[in-house]
């Protein structure tokens, strides 16, 4: 950060403007084939069991292909802003904004099983989905050093927009086919509007660094408010309304409003003493409040049966108290070996209404917090005159009221307080200086995180989830390496080259059912120059080009039907100039 003024000012400026090419085409089909398998009619009798095998799409006709549909534009700027008046007295603020447009999901289609098909989405009529996102923030501390203790004041304001549409027309077609026994298709969009922000504002005291006994406390306040607003319409539809087409001549499918309002207050103290000269205990305290109010209206043919809205209105709150308590020994700066106990949680959430008419078993609004308490030993070690690092630990995580997300055999999701879970596994990390100009980093982790116990209310709304079954979106195990070299050319500039490899194991996602993940590496190349002020790089990301499903897309309804699962997918081997220059 340049100063301005000498000691007392200084600001940093960075505008971003990115542009990524897409990889996915958007293929409509005429003749869209029928299931395979006949829907299952759920004719108005609780609860829909059925789903609806998409046909061979691949064997029917395209009549219109849309090349590259998942492109992203990124514009963003970020200003900072550092003033220091006085020795004791410094001021940091920061502003950002971000904005990112897409021209589609970076997902594709494969059936349930993850088996067969493209990297292509199918569609039976040519209908856009974009989606739009925009992200600003404001930040500012104060910190002032007193006498006896550093006072530090943190505030925080950010607002977040985001819209998105998805082709909801084969979903649709196969579940009015299901529940009402009638095949009737035609275009539809699902539209989903978020509208966030959140005020936090943080005040803590903290002892100087040079007395025995080191201790902070502090009091902390945050107020989020989110809007949901999602919806889609099909006039072709409209004669199921309970009322009558004329009532809803759109064909108003399904709409809800939600707004979502959280607040949270916490005190926090911590202390640490240091004994025996190489010994050092430090334990803390967190009790933490959380207040939550929603109100929801829902309507339309799949909600309510018609235009008519219904409301609800509800509240909730959890409290707690959250301890640490960590030992360490060190008996000389390269060498740290530690154990710790600690407790966290994660506040509850809110669903999205749940359909009235569908028979689902799990209907609740509202999902209680879950907490872990963890138990971890380690080292932090370094060798050889600091030429090689490593780092290693062992941690078991015991968790309960686990959040998850859990597929109904009605067909609608929620996220549920499954049970109990649990969590261990070794992590470790190594970093050598194998020459002057040569290093090498290594990296791994193990993880088993599993179901212990699932409620009795969980299993019968979802009968494939039980004791054992993965925690979702967690890799088995996970590895990366890396080596780089630098050399200096000259008095201007050194030459500097990096390749990589991370590799993620196996995992467990969820959609209509449950898919495992196939594991993946990719590798990553970057060589260039780097000067005081210009720096210049050729990278190639994805060097082998390797197509990985990263996850399956549970947005719109892609959950309602088996056969059009959205895996998300990795960007391809990409070759770029990244050129730099530092004021």
């Amino acid at each position: 950060m340049p100063p301005i003024v000498d000691d007392t000012l200084a600001v940093r400026v960075v505008v971003t403007d990115k542009f990524t090419h897409g990889w996915i085409d958007r293929d409509v089909v005429s003749n869209f084939p029928q299931p395979i398998n006949p829907c299952v009619t759920w004719a108005n009798a609780a609860p829909w069991n059925g789903g609806c095998n998409r046909g061979n799409v691949l064997a029917s006709p395209v009549t219109q292909v849309n090349k590259d549909v998942n492109f992203e534009h990124l514009s963003a700027g970020r200003v900072s802003v550092l003033y220091k008046p006085t020795e004791d007295l410094t001021v940091s603020t920061m502003a950002m904004y971000q904005n990112v447009n897409t021209g589609g999901a970076s997902t594709f289609d494969q059936s349930y099983g993850l088996n067969g098909g493209n990297e292509a989405h199918y569609q039976p009529f040519d209908l856009k989905e974009p989606y739009t996102d925009s992200f600003g923030m404001i930040a500012n501390t104060i910190s002032y050093r007193m006498s006896f203790a550093d006072l530090t004041s943190a505030t925080s304001f950010w607002s977040r927009v985001s819209n998105q549409s998805q082709d909801s027309s084969e979903q649709i077609e196969n579940l009015v086919l299901s529940a009402f026994g009638t095949a009737v298709f035609g275009p539809s969009i699902y539209h989903d509007k978020s509208d966030s922000s959140q005020f936090t504002q943080e005040l803590r005291l903290s002892s100087h660094d040079d007395v025995a006994v080191q201790w902070l406390g502090g009091v902390f306040f945050a107020r989020e408010e989110s809007v949901y607003n999602d919806y889609n319409f099909e006039p072709a539809l409209a004669f199921l309304d309970a009322n009558g087409a004329a009532g809803n001549p759109r064909g108003l499918l399904f709409e809800a409003f939600n707004p979502y309002h959280i607040t949270q207050y916490a005190v926090f103290g911590e202390g640490s003493y240091k004994f025996f000269d190489d010994w050092k205990l430090t334990a803390g305290l967190r009790y933490y409040y959380f207040d939550t109010k929603v109100n929801e209206s829902q309507a339309g043919i799949l909600a309510t049966g018609s235009v008519d809205q219904q409301y609800v209105g509800f509240k909730s709150n959890s409290s707690g108290v959250n301890p640490k308590i960590n030992l360490a020994y060190e008996p000389n700066a390269d060498l740290t070996a530690y154990g710790t106990i600690s407790k966290g949680f994660r506040p509850g959430g809110v669903n999205l209404p749940t359909p009235t008419n569908l028979g689902c078993a799990l209907t609740d609004e509202i999902y209680n917090p879950d907490s872990i308490w963890n138990y971890e030993v380690g080292e932090k070690a370094r060798f050889f005159d600091r030429r090689l690092t490593v780092n290693a630990d062992f941690y078991y995580i015991n968790w309960s009221n686990e959040q998850q997300l859990v597929n109904q055999s009605c067909g609608y999701p929620v996220t549920a307080n499954t049970g109990t879970a649990h969590s261990f596994g070794p992590e470790v990390e190594v970093s050598a200086k194998i020459l002057d100009n040569l290093s090498l980093s290594v990296s791994g982790t193990y993880t088993d995180a599993q179901l212990d116990k699932v409620s009795a209310a969980v299993t019968t709304a979802d009968s494939q989830i039980a004791k054992g079954t993965p925690i979702l979106d967690v890799p088995k195990y996970t590895s990366s390496i890396a080596l780089a070299y630098v050399r200096t050319l000259n008095a201007d500039f050194d030459f500097t080259a990096r390749i990589s490899d991370s590799y993620v194991g196996p995992q467990t996602d969820i959609s209509y059912g449950y898919h495992n993940l196939e594991p993946y590496n990719l590798a990553n190349l970057r060589t260039g120059l780097v000067g005081t002020h210009w720096s210049g790089y050729l990278f190639v990301d994805n060097l082998t080009d390797k197509r990985a499903a990263l996850g399956i897309n549970t947005t719109s309804v892609a959950w309602l039907t088996p056969s059009t699962t959205r895996v998300a997918t990795n960007q391809p081997r990409t070759i770029g100039i990244d050129v730099n220059y530092r004021f």
